[in-house]
Order: structure tokens, then sequence, then C-alpha cells
């Protein structure tokens, strides 16, 4: 069974079918032993429910829930600021998605250690916001442009200088020869 999978069923457990309908975004159909989203196609055990193998294979899943099989999954995020650089991509990627669907059911139900891995990754430096060490090329790109535009700017003032000298000796020779 997948991550996202029994992280589903036990929040469903947990909170009750409404939480269902919420994530699943459309109504839920209930039957005698199990809670079947339309929308989503979502299938999962409710508080009080009980769905047997041979029904949840016979309703379309392609995998079996038992109670036999109940651990929950858990991904680490303690300390995700430090780590989060070593970890691959696909590593990230759980994490997010883990978070991801934990968020769906409310900041009340999430730990300390969850909210900080939330903020960090929406606003932590990594990615685009990561100030990284430059590399030569793009060193020498920015001193470059820099250079380009405080010569533009230089000129630009030097120019408007000599320009305002000469407005004010045509304008003190018009005033001389008009008297």
């Amino acid at each position: 069974m997948t991550m996202l999978a029994r992280l589903f069923i036990r929040s469903v457990r947990e909170r009750g079918v409404w939480a269902l309908e919420r994530a699943c975004g459309g109504p839920i159909f209930r039957t005698r032993s199990s809670v079947t989203s339309q929308m989503c196609g979502c299938k999962a055990q409710q508080v009080g429910v009980a769905m047997t193998r041979r029904e949840y294979s016979a309703s379309g899943g392609g995998e079996t829930v038992s109670d036999d099989h109940e651990e929950e999954y858990y991904v680490d995020v303690s300390n995700i600021e430090s780590r989060w650089a070593g970890l691959g991509f696909d590593a990230q990627q759980d994490i997010i998605s883990y978070l991801n669907v934990k968020q769906e059911f409310g900041w009340e139900y999430l730990s300390k250690d969850e909210k900080r891995a939330i903020y960090y990754i929406a606003y932590g430096k990594w990615g685009p916001r990561d100030p990284a060490v430059m590399s030569s090329a793009e060193f020498v790109f920015k001193l470059m442009t820099n250079m380009l535009l405080f010569s533009v700017l230089g000129f630009s003032l030097l120019n408007y200088a000599i320009d305002q000298e000469k407005i004010a000796e045509f304008n003190g020779a018009e005033e001389s020869t008009s008297e």
C-alpha cells in the first residue's frame, strides 16, 4: 500500500467521513461496508466500518486493505533545514506530498516539526531562494553588466552637466542682447 493511501486511511479513521469528502472534493456514497467517493475514486475505512479484502478487491481497488496490515506511515521531518540539501529529488517530493496530504486535515493536527518543515519548504533558502556562491562565469557577467550600467550613468551625468552650462551661457547671452 502506498504512503499516501496509508496516511489517507488513518486520517479518515481519525476525522470521519466529512474529511474524506473534503479531501476528494466530492460527495461520499456510503454502503454497508465501504466509503467510496464518486469524484476521485478514493476508498477508505471509516471509524466503525470494516472493509474486507474481498469487498475492496471487488470494488475495483488494486490493493487490499486489512486490519492486520495497519502500520502508520511517518516521514521524518525533524531538522529538515539541515537535511533538505542532502536529500534526493524523490525523497524531497515524498516529503512534499506527505506534508500536502497532512495539511488537508488542518493545522491543529500537525506536529511542530511538520509545521516547521512546511514553512521551510514554502519559504526556506532552497531552490530559487538559495543564496549559493556565484560561479566565476556568473561573477564576470554581473561585473560586466554593472560596469556597463555605471558607465552609461556616468556618461549621462557628464553630458547633463555640460548641457546645463550651455543652457546657462545661452540664457546669459540672450539676456545681454535683449537689454
